[in-house]
């Protein structure tokens, strides 16, 4: 069975509230996988340790904690060599990095180095045998301009004996999902002169 690695970030010489979510996200996914260990890998300034002691509550078999004074800020070539040395010195499954300006610098880095697949931008996975299928977000059918193309076909319809809306829109309406409002009203380009 193989462990998951987890980076937890830190600012300012504490966790940050991404580095729990990350944690508690590296847990499901080793329960789902057969319960293999959490290890948390988190860098910064001499005490950083103590507070990495938290991560435990969040799933967190084990805290890996790199502490040096340069380590005050994100360091992020020292904290990428040390997170791949230490991935390829032990049998991980998958890395797990917060969706972050810090996450999507590593991500690429780690990739590089390790000659492994990353898969970025992830809101939800799911793990089934050796298969782990993950969503993206904008794509499921609940976009927020989905859901204002049944708003708009609504308001037309409520409305349409009063015909006092008209709607006006550029050609992207399809692809920006409003397409639900066709169903009711056509497009105008030119209205009536009112004088």
């Amino acid at each position: 069975m193989a462990n998951v690695l987890v980076f937890a970030e830190t600012r300012g010489g504490e966790l940050r509230k991404l580095a729990t979510e990350a944690v508690a996200v590296a847990r499901r996914l080793a329960d789902a996988t057969g319960g293999e260990e959490v290890h948390a890998f988190v860098a910064g300034a001499p005490g950083v340790a103590q507070k990495a002691e938290a991560l435990g509550r969040y799933g967190a078999d084990i805290v890996i904690a790199l502490e040096h004074p340069a380590l005050a800020t994100f360091e992020r070539e020292s904290i990428a060599a040390t997170i791949a040395a230490r991935a390829k010195s032990a049998s991980y499954r998958a890395i797990v990095l917060g969706f972050s300006a810090q996450g999507r610098d590593l991500g690429p880095r780690l990739a590089a180095k390790l000659d492994a697949p990353i898969v970025s931008d992830i809101v939800d996975l799911e793990v089934s045998g050796d298969a782990l299928t993950v969503k993206h977000p904008a794509t499921e059918r609940h976009e927020s301009t989905r859901q204002l193309g049944k708003l708009m076909r609504d308001v037309f319809t409520k409305n349409a004996r009063a015909a006092s809306f008209r709607l006006f829109c550029p050609d992207e309406a399809s692809s920006n999902r409003l397409d639900d409002v066709f169903e009711v009203e056509d497009r105008c380009f030119v209205g009536p002169i009112v004088a």
